[in-house]
């Protein structure tokens, strides 16, 4: 099992859905820490809107990876509904008993209906 320091070394993140063009993704870490003895994987971020309208900000959806093989997903809520022109929403979201052997870990935007 890789300690906390090459688990989940590469994080990725992925582009807005067409509707809400313009919202990215800035300072996504990853930290191992336990809780109880119980393994956690906490993941934080902001999500950013570059665009010059407001845009309303889906769900946020993340991923424990293997290469492209993706071992776990799970959604979560960006902690905003809606972001104006130039503003920042930060993020935190705990993964209880994350898989062993995952080696990265991406944050998108979940597509609607999902």
């Amino acid at each position: 099992r890789p300690d906390g320091a090459t688990l989940l070394a590469a994080i990725r993140t992925g582009g807005a859905p067409k509707a809400d063009a313009g919202l990215g993704f800035a300072n996504v870490n990853t930290q191992r820490t336990a809780i109880g003895g119980v393994p956690m994987l906490m993941v934080t971020g902001e999500v950013v809107n570059d665009s010059p309208q407001p845009r309303a900000v889906p769900l946020l959806r993340g991923a424990l990876l293997v290469g492209e093989r993706e071992l776990h997903n799970w959604t979560f809520n960006a902690g905003t509904p809606r972001l104006d022109p130039g503003a920042r929403a930060s993020f935190e979201t705990v993964l209880r008993n994350p898989a062993t052997g995952a080696t990265d870990v991406r944050v998108t935007f979940s597509a609607p209906g999902s």
